[in-house]
């Protein structure tokens, strides 16, 4: 994992993170859309399902080079050990921003409250997470 963040801070990476939920918002929940996006990110976007409010505006839809992008920062968290499931399902969660306004669709405290954490707990696994895909 290290050869491919090679270079990248931990600033950098938390942003093509954040950038990679975005365009996962972005993809069209009908019609076309790459298939791989569909099979491996559809979980993404039901991890937290109950907790999130519909999005009233549909951005555009994101471009193929957006796409790739977005796959190649989530094989980082999807390559983190297995036994990090919860850091996975953090960093996911903490990746979902909207596209349109910016703002993360799930606070920390949320994040918490569904995996039965605490806020601080969660935010510390965030940034082992993002260390370990670093790494």
């Amino acid at each position: 994992m290290g050869v491919v963040t090679e270079g990248l801070s931990v600033k950098d990476i938390v942003e093509r993170l954040e950038e990679a939920g975005k365009t996962e918002i972005s993809l069209p929940e009908r019609g076309y859309s790459p298939k791989l996006a569909q099979r491996h990110y559809r979980v993404v976007r039901r991890l937290f399902h109950d907790e999130a409010a519909p999005l009233a505006l549909r951005p555009p839809a994101p471009s193929a080079e957006q796409i790739s992008r977005m796959e190649e920062a989530f094989g980082w968290v999807l390559a983190l050990p297995e036994s990090e499931v919860v850091t996975r399902r953090i960093l996911f969660a903490r990746a979902m921003v909207h596209p349109i306004s910016n703002l993360h669709i799930f606070s920390w405290r949320q994040i918490g409250r569904t995996l039965g954490l605490d806020y601080r707990l969660v935010q510390k696994k965030f940034g082992e997470g993002v260390n370990l895909a670093k790494a």
